[in-house]
């Protein structure tokens, strides 16, 4: 350029950038001169953009002298450091239509130019950007440009482009796999929601959320399975967007998935399947869910239904008290067990009528536990409906009686009483009970006669009962007591009648042994299919001196167990003292019981070990049956541990050695004992030891777990393996597993689960995730902790194989401690 045009060029700038008033014609002529010499004058238009009185016009002309030719001179701006000429630059690249923009993106490895200011002008031409060409790009681009790439890629993706996005998703970038879910997300596609769904997974909970996000408004069919997963994710946050997925989603086919979830072990996760319940949860939804439970173990349906109680917002309990008078018997009975895990229901009035209402129900389960559910309810409105109910409803009777005396209002004690005088020993027994704690002032004297008359005939456990509720309202009232005389009728032990005993004992001539004679037993003794009269015998009755079969003298009672009164007595053929232990009467009723205490027991009289009570043999006495043992003089390894204090570590290694060497024995011989627990293990004061009560578990259990027929457990369940828990198959692992919580107790001075009620310590023992002992008992040695550990591992395969193996390990763990 020659010097006369860069004059020119100098002079028409000068005019543009002046601040005096030029009349107008001389400002379009200095405009017309740039525009004439073009891009010969754009060197020196770029150095002047930095002067605050450029024209407007003037940086419209930037825009016409904008081309691929001019490019790199605009570029190179791009890095200067006034604000003013960055500014109108990218202005220029922003409005200018003559350049091809896909120049852009090389630049992208300049180390000298703004990356952000590069993605910010590509933005501008998105529509002209070439897709492969960008793909390419994010594929090379540095990590701290990289995301100023894939915003581009957002950008000018299409649903052709969605194949190519979906093979980067395997990036080992965690923001690469994010926007590249993001911009999936918009495509209704199947690529896209399969994509998508296959990043529910990922490791970053980032892209887990976007995932959910898209899945959420993709449009098309989800695998809802998939998503529900997300409701045990890690991240709280992420469990929060599966919760929004699903309900915006809205797919019926959720609720089978939630079942799962509504069993999980956190409480969090059990929350969140509620939580999604509580947005689209409807009669037509929570029965689903409840159809689904039918063949879950019965501790998933317990889970379950503790979650939707005690979690369940308006909506949840609106539906299933919609479904309490469904025809299906299952879904009422899984309704009521819902209702009767919140007491925060009380005050509910829909609630509570509709528990009124269940009263009436055809099924004695639904009756029996919505009286339950009243009691919890606190309500004393539900007084007049279960007197009702122990008016009408003889099965229920002694349900109501407990409700009754839970709720304790006064008005109950009449109707109470008056069932003191009916036969059912049921009733009976929770009447007695009911009076201790039900009777106030005003009925006291009515509730003492009441008792005292019932005392007179009653024997055993009826007797106990009654004569604890005299002594209580003795205690509480006899003060006011003014026509009671309370020291003539404090109650004193009964004394029986030794000749009526004795009159029995000669009509029971002989006594019949039910082991010694296999499958000989029949459900009556010989004397009753002869059509003899057969005496009964209380047990609980039974005084010293009293001869039975012509062989056993009563010496003294021990005192009653799980399974009945224990005497100890004396043989007179062979001239020892052994243990009777009497059936209860309604075990020794069951017609199936019996032919399994013969059986179990014949296996548990192989078993001849030191540490292991001899069982002699299995006898009827008239209707009675009694099973006689080696008497060993000692106390319960339960009565050991019941000062809570952690047992000194050579004395209870020495209890657990003994223990493990007579279980060995027994499972020698096939046997699993089945209920090993502190109370059948006897210690004398030498701490010999020996396992009591072999077989006795299973001869009663018909297979169901320990439930009774309310769904109640047999004994306290704090020493149960996960495996009995769940119905599942046992084996000599799950003695082990037994012995590893007593371990636990004995070592830290309490057991390893502890709840409010048996299922929840159940629910525990499934779940296997006890506090280390360590933490309890920190004077612990890691060797014992992790020996009681492995003993109580969750899963059979993971604990001690053997009671040898588990012996060995104890006694290699000793060793330790001692060197």
């Amino acid at each position: 350029m020659g010097m006369l045009d860069s004059l020119k060029i100098n002079r028409a700038i000068q005019v543009f950038l002046s601040d005096q008033d030029l009349p107008e014609a001389e400002r379009r002529q200095a405009l017309a001169t740039l525009k004439q010499f073009g891009k010969k004058a754009l060197p020196k238009l770029i150095g002047a953009l930095a002067d605050p009185q450029l024209s407007p016009k003037l940086t419209e002309l930037l825009v016409e002298l904008l081309d691929n030719a001019t490019l790199p001179l605009f570029l190179g701006e791009l890095s200067s450091k006034d604000a003013r000429v960055v500014s109108r630059v990218m202005a220029a690249l922003c409005s200018g239509r003559n350049y091809d923009p896909n120049r852009l993106l090389a630049r992208f490895k300049d180390p000298e130019i703004p990356k952000a200011r590069l993605a910010e002008v590509l933005s501008r031409h998105k529509h002209l950007l070439n897709p492969k060409t960008l793909l390419r790009l994010m594929d090379t681009a540095e990590p701290d440009t990289r995301t100023l790439v894939l915003r581009l890629v957002d950008d000018v993706a299409t649903e052709f482009m969605v194949p190519d996005l979906v093979r980067r998703l395997d990036d080992e970038d965690w923001q690469a796999r994010l926007y590249l879910a993001r911009t999936l997300s918009r495509f209704a596609t199947e690529a896209s929601r399969d994509a998508l769904t296959k990043l529910l997974e990922d490791q970053h909970k980032a892209v887990r959320q976007a995932a959910l996000d898209g899945l959420a408004g993709i449009g098309i069919a989800v695998d809802v399975g998939a998503v529900c997963k997300r409701l045990r994710d890690p991240d709280l946050t992420v469990q929060t967007k599966a919760v929004e997925t699903i309900v915006r989603i809205n797919d019926p086919r959720a609720v089978h998935h939630l079942l799962d979830i509504l069993q999980d072990e956190s409480e969090y996760v059990r929350r969140a399947a509620v939580e999604v319940l509580n947005q689209v949860g409807n009669s037509s939804a929570i029965k689903d869910l409840l159809e689904a439970l039918r063949d879950r173990d019965w501790w998933v349906r317990v889970r379950a239904a503790d979650a939707l109680g005690t979690i369940g917002g308006p909506k949840v309990i609106e539906a299933v008290l919609s479904l309490i008078k469904d025809k299906d018997e299952f879904v009422r009975r899984c309704v009521i067990e819902i209702l009767n895990s919140n007491r925060a229901h009380a005050g509910n009035e829909a609630v509570f009528e509709s528990l009124v209402g269940a009263l009436d129900d055809d099924d004695w389960w639904v009756r029996e536990r919505a009286i339950d559910a009243l009691a919890s309810m606190g309500d004393r409105r539900a007084v007049p409906w279960l007197l009702r109910v122990l008016e009408k409803d003889g099965k229920a009777a002694p349900v109501a009686i407990r409700a009754l005396a839970s709720l304790g209002d006064p008005q109950a004690i009449p109707p109470v009483l008056t069932a003191l005088h009916g036969r059912d020993k049921a009733v009976k027994a929770e009447a007695f009970r009911a009076l201790a704690s039900l009777t106030d002032g005003a009925h006291a004297e009515m509730a003492h006669r009441a008792l005292t008359e019932e005392l007179f005939g009653l024997t055993g456990e009826l007797r106990d009962l009654a004569e604890r509720s005299l002594r209580t309202i003795n205690t509480r009232f006899g003060s006011q007591m003014r026509g009671v005389d309370v020291a003539a009728t404090e109650v004193r032990p009964a004394t029986g009648s030794t000749q009526s005993l004795l009159h029995v004992q000669a009509q029971v001539t002989r006594q019949a042994s039910l082991m010694t004679e296999p499958g000989q037993w029949q459900s009556t003794s010989p004397a009753v299919r002869a059509g003899t009269s057969v005496p009964t015998i209380d047990p609980a009755a039974l005084e010293p001196g009293v001869v039975l079969a012509d062989r056993y003298r009563v010496l003294r009672h021990i005192g009653s167990g799980a399974f009945g009164v224990v005497i100890l007595a004396e043989d007179l053929v062979v001239c020892d003292e052994i243990i009777l232990k009497f059936l209860k009467p309604h075990v020794a009723s069951d017609g199936d019981v019996i032919p399994r205490f013969i059986q179990e027991l014949r296996y548990a009289r192989r078993i001849t070990h030191e540490n292991v009570i001899r069982i002699h043999d299995f006898i009827a006495v008239g209707t009675s049956y009694a099973i006689s043992m080696e008497y060993f003089p000692s106390r319960s390894l339960a009565f050991l541990l019941t000062t809570g204090a952690a047992m000194p570590v050579r004395r209870a290694f020495s209890i657990l050695r003994d223990i493990c060497r007579g279980m060995a024995v027994a499972h020698r011989a096939g046997i699993i004992h089945r209920d090993l627990k502190p109370a059948n293990v006897l210690v004398n004061d030498d701490d010999l030891v020996k396992i009591v009560d072999f077989g006795l578990a299973a001869a009663t259990s018909k297979g169901d777990a320990g439930l009774t027929r309310t769904g109640l457990i047999l004994g306290t369940p704090f020493y149960i393996a996960p495996e009995q828990a769940q119905g599942g198959t046992v084996d000599p692992r799950t003695d082990i597993y037994s012995l590893g919580v007593i371990m636990y107790e004995m070592l830290t001075g309490r057991p390893p689960y502890v709840g409010p009620d048996p299922v929840s310590i159940l629910l525990q023992h499934v779940q296997g995730k006890p506090t280390p002992p360590r933490q309890v008992n920190s004077a612990l040695s890691p060797a014992f902790e992790a020996t009681i550990l492995k003993a109580m591992a969750l899963h059979q395969a993971e604990r001690y194989q053997s009671m040898e193996e588990l012996g060995e390990a104890l006694q290699a763990t000793m060793e330790r401690e001692d060197s």
